[in-house]
């Protein structure tokens, strides 16, 4: 069974962009949401099994309804979080040092990646020991 990713970002450009370039990477399974909140709804069902969860999530950090630091807020107060064994990248077009920092201090992001300078070599060495187990 191919791995899931779960890439969260209200914009559809670059979900699609983003969702082309990690499939490049490996066999991977991706499921799009649009916002934090139904990010969170896809976590919830795969705790009771109804869909797999996911090895990585690439996480906007601006979004409508719930964005990214919000989403890791939430998450951090599940009581069943340890259950969920996943990495975390944040995915923005800021590239300014304290949003890089915020990110950073949330124990499950692994990673901070800038849309327009994520390319699939980025992406490999970023996320490609958290997808190839």
């Amino acid at each position: 069974m191919p791995s899931c990713v779960l890439v969260v970002d209200d914009s559809e450009i670059d979900r699609y962009i983003l969702s082309r370039q990690i499939s490049e990477i490996e066999n991977v399974h991706i499921v799009e949401c649009t916002d934090g909140t139904e990010a969170l709804s896809y976590l919830e069902k795969g705790l009771s099994n109804q869909v797999q969860i996911p090895k990585a999530i690439v996480l906007d950090v601006n979004m409508p309804t719930m964005g990214g630091f919000e989403f890791l807020e939430t998450l951090q107060k599940l009581d069943n979080q340890s259950a969920l064994n996943f990495a975390i990248f944040m995915y923005s077009s800021s590239d300014r040092q304290e949003d890089i920092d915020k990110a950073m201090s949330f124990g499950l992001v692994q990673g901070y990646l800038v849309k327009g300078e994520t390319t699939p070599e980025v992406l490999r060495n970023k996320m490609g020991s958290v997808l190839c187990n």
